[in-house]
């Protein structure tokens, strides 16, 4: 008969057993309703993620075996010097060890400082879980973590917000898949999508209301807006729609910010470089151009940096000198029907 200590643990692996059988039978009737296309998408990205997981483990292996072949090497080393040398090494060892956690400690305070100085707001929509394939959020995850390396770079960084980071879709996989996601610096969180709809539902939250409160600053960017930007205003907080567009939510943007109330406007990308495929550009892309353009001032050299050369046609070099008429930011009038803005401003934590 067996014990009670080993028939816990019995049943916790056949509840584990169930818990995963019933988690394929899940992933089976989402894989079902995907077209054919989308399937041999899926495919290659879960044969990209098991050979990626196979190449991380064997680099581990690697790395730990290097490591045990160096300890040996020093160990001999140590063994074959007298006790003067030894202990001769090892305070050269202890003075190097300590100068690199210097050397780290000073980036890291570096970076603090950096970021405690931005100034401009940039927050990225990720409340579009319901039209991207689990493929495309494995993508959005890809071009978050490229837009903190950016920020990170940058001479001038920004304040980053992220919305719906309720832990389910692309938020939940953020920090699933990043390692060190929480300590990302420079990064404001927020559990709720853009928070008027929270305001109108009648649902208080402290978070929301800084939002709401400089609903007059917000400026939605969308590739279907007829306004323009022309200059960064430090004061205004540019949203960027944080899903795969691939030309197949035409409006969406656009719309969502029109119900909002808020003002939209779209990246001289048109006037500047024409694009060979599209106007279209990726989140990382578009949050990339924003950064580059804060350091320069100047949207040719901005674009030319920060879009792809792939997307630049040969033929539009000659007309980048070419200044657009267009509007700044803070002029694109706000649909007075749809927001009522008294002229609230407090820029509290945002813009402190």
């Amino acid at each position: 008969m067996p014990s009670t200590a080993s028939a816990v643990p019995e049943k916790q692996r056949e509840k584990e057993k169930e818990d995963k059988k019933d988690e394929r039978d899940k992933e089976g009737e989402a894989f079902a309703l995907l077209s054919h296309r989308q399937r041999k998408k899926m495919k290659r990205m879960l044969f990209n993620r098991a050979e990626k997981l196979s190449r991380k483990e064997k680099e581990k292996t690697e790395r730990k075996s290097n490591r045990l072949k160096r300890k040996g090497e020093i160990n001999e080393m140590l063994l074959n010097m007298s006790t003067d040398e030894r202990e001769a090494w090892r305070k050269e060892a202890f003075r190097k060890k300590n100068e690199k956690l210097k050397e780290v400690q000073k980036k890291e305070k570096e970076m603090k400082e950096k970021f405690a100085k931005a100034k401009q707001n940039i927050v990225i929509d990720l409340d579009f879980d319901d039209i991207m394939t689990p493929a495309e959020k494995q993508s959005m995850v890809k071009q978050m973590r490229i837009c903190y390396a950016v920020n990170k770079k940058a001479k001038i960084s920004t304040r980053l917000h992220l919305t719906s980071m309720n832990g389910k879709g692309t938020s939940r996989d953020l920090r699933e898949k990043i390692d060190g996601f929480e300590n990302w610096q420079g990064i404001y969180t927020h559990d709720n999508s853009l928070p008027f709809e929270i305001e109108r539902r009648g649902i208080t939250d402290n978070e929301a209301s800084i939002f709401f409160k400089r609903k007059k600053d917000l400026v939605y960017l969308t590739a279907d807006s007829p306004f323009e930007i022309s200059t960064l205003n430090e004061n205004d907080i540019y949203i960027i729609g944080g899903f795969i567009d691939r030309n197949r939510h035409k409006m969406k943007t656009l719309n969502k910010a029109e119900a909002l109330g808020i003002r939209h406007a779209r990246l001289p990308i048109n006037d500047f470089p024409q694009m060979k495929s599209s106007s279209v550009l990726t989140v990382n892309q578009c949050f990339e151009i924003l950064v580059t353009q804060l350091e320069m001032n100047d949207w040719k050299q901005t674009i030319e940096r920060s879009v792809p050369r792939r997307k630049i046609a040969a033929a539009a070099k000659e007309k980048l000198a070419e200044a657009p008429k267009t509007m700044t930011a803070s002029k694109i009038p706000i649909n007075v029907d749809k927001a009522v803005v008294d002229g609230f401003t407090d820029y509290g934590e945002l813009s402190d």
